[in-house]
C-alpha cells in the first residue's frame, strides 16, 4: 500500500512513538535501547517476545542479510526471543522481509494495523451507569491495570513484572502518559492508556477481560484515553490495533493507515 506524503509521515511518527516508549526504561538493569543510523531496537535478554524488540531498520548496505544477522546476534547472544517489525521505517521492506525468513524469522499471519481517528466523526458515548473509570495514581490502581494486561495480553509472569514496573515510572506524567481502568462494583474489568511522543498521541494497552467483553467497555475507555489526551496537545491520535478490535476503532472514528508487519524468532 502506497501512502501519501502526509500519511507517510505519520506513519514514521508512529514508529517513532512506539519505540521511544522504550528509550528510556530505568527500572530494570538488564534492558538497553539502541539507536543508530541503521537500526533501533530494545533488547531485556529475557526469553520474551513482548520484552524484545526491532523496530527499525533502514540500512541500505549490500550485505543487508549478513548486517541483519549481526543484529540478530544481539539476541542470540543473551538467549532472547526477538520481534522484528517491518514498517514504514524500513528500506527495501521486500528485502528485509525475505531476510528474515533466510534468518529463521517466521511472520506472522497479520501484523498491526496502524490506524488513525477521523476527529470529525468522533463523539463520546454515553457513560455506561455500571462503569467507574479512574486514572491510575496509587499502587492499587497500577495493580489492577497491570492485572488486566496481563490477562488481556496472555502475558508471561515476567513480562506482568516487567511492565508493572514500567509503567510505575510512567503513570504519573500525564503530560506524556496516563494510564485508566474500568471498575464494575470495584472491581477491574478493563484498562486503556495514551502515550504522546514525535508529535502524536498514541493509544495504547486497550484491552477488556474476556468475560466483560462486547459490552461498550472498550468502546468508552478508548475514548476517554482519547479525550484525556487531547486535553494535552491537539495533535494526531493513532493506535496499532489488532483484527479482533479493529472493528470497535472504526465505529469510534480511525481509518486504517498501513499495515506493520511483525516477525518473530524465539
Amino acid at each position: 500500500m502506497l501512502l501519501e506524503s502526509d500519511q507517510l509521515d505519520i506513519a514514521k511518527r508512529m514508529e517513532s512513538n512506539f519505540a521511544n516508549s522504550f528509550r528510556d526504561i530505568d527500572h530494570d538493569t538488564n534492558a538497553s535501547f539502541w539507536e543508530d543510523d541503521e537500526s533501533t531496537g530494545f533488547i531485556t535478554g529475557y526469553p520474551e517476545t513482548y520484552l524484545n524488540y526491532i523496530f527499525k531498520y533502514n540500512s541500505i548496505a549490500t550485505d543487508t542479510k549478513d548486517h541483519m544477522a549481526r543484529i540478530v546476534k544481539r539476541f542470540k547472544d543473551r538467549n532472547s526471543s526477538a520481534a522484528w517489525f517491518v514498517g514504514a521505517q524500513t528500506l527495501a521492506p521486500e528485502k528485509v522481509k525475505n531476510g528474515l525468513v533466510d534468518l529463521g524469522f517466521i511472520q506472522e499471519p497479520r501484523g498491526y494495523s496502524g490506524m488513525l481517528l477521523d476527529k470529525t466523526r468522533f463523539q463520546f458515548s454515553t457513560m455506561l451507569e455500571d462503569v467507574d473509570i479512574q486514572k491510575v495514581e496509587n499502587k492499587k490502581n497500577l495493580k489492577d491495570f497491570v492485572n488486566v494486561f496481563q490477562i488481556g495480553f496472555q502475558l508471561s509472569d515476567l513480562s506482568a513484572k516487567f511492565f508493572q514496573g514500567y509503567f510505575r515510572t510512567r503513570f504519573d506524567k500525564p503530560e506524556q502518559q496516563s494510564l485508566f481502568v474500568a471498575y464494575i462494583d470495584n472491581q477491574p474489568v478493563g484498562i486503556s492508556a495514551y502515550y504522546l511522543d514525535s508529535g502524536i498521541i498514541m493509544i495504547h494497552s486497550v484491552s477488556t477481560l474476556p468475560e466483560h467483553r462486547c459490552k461498550g467497555y472498550g468502546k468508552i475507555l478508548t475514548e476517554k484515553s482519547i479525550l484525556e489526551a487531547l486535553k494535552f496537545a491537539e495533535l494526531p491520535v493513532t493506535l496499532y490495533g489488532s483484527q479482533m478490535a479493529e472493528r470497535l476503532y472504526q465505529n469510534i472514528g480511525f481509518d486504517n493507515l498501513y499495515m506493520m508487519d511483525k516477525f518473530i524468532i524465539s
